[in-house]
Order: C-alpha cells, then sequence, then structure tokens
C-alpha cells in the first residue's frame, strides 16, 4: 500500500494593517449609531417631545457608543 504525501496548502497573504483599521472603524462606527439611536429614543420617551433632551440623549449615547465599541473592538480583533 503506497502512502501519499500531503500537499502543503500555500499560506495566505497577510492581511494588510490598513484594512484592520478599516473594519475596527467600522465596527465603532456601527456601534455609536446604535447608541445615539437608542439614547435619542430614550429620551424621547422620558421627556417628551422637547429637542433639548433628545439631543442630550443622543450625544450621551455617541459618547457611550465610542467606548462601548473600543471595548468590542478590543475584544475583536485581538492582536
Amino acid at each position: 500500500m503506497q502512502h501519499h504525501k500531503k500537499k502543503k496548502h500555500p499560506a495566505h497573504p497577510p492581511v494588510p494593517k490598513i484594512k484592520k483599521e478599516i473594519k475596527r472603524w467600522r465596527v465603532i462606527a456601527v456601534v455609536i449609531i446604535l447608541f445615539v439611536l437608542f439614547g435619542a429614543g430614550m429620551a424621547y420617551f422620558a421627556a417628551g417631545n422637547n429637542i433639548t433632551w433628545i439631543i442630550t440623549g443622543s450625544v450621551i449615547g455617541a459618547i457611550g457608543g465610542y467606548f462601548f465599541g473600543r471595548q468590542i473592538v478590543h475584544g475583536l480583533f485581538k492582536n
């Protein structure tokens, strides 16, 4: 019985660092947008149709989304 040697699979080219950075910023941007919408919605239902509170909720949501997004990116792209 003849034993066949496995062919070595060619190595994948390394992913450029720029593409990784773009992926990281996309994740952060999506999380910021979701938190802005969530903050605006919470402010609308909590304070009614007052534009000041809606803007405040959106800003707080954006800040929270940025920091939460950074934590997610850190967990996803450990390198």
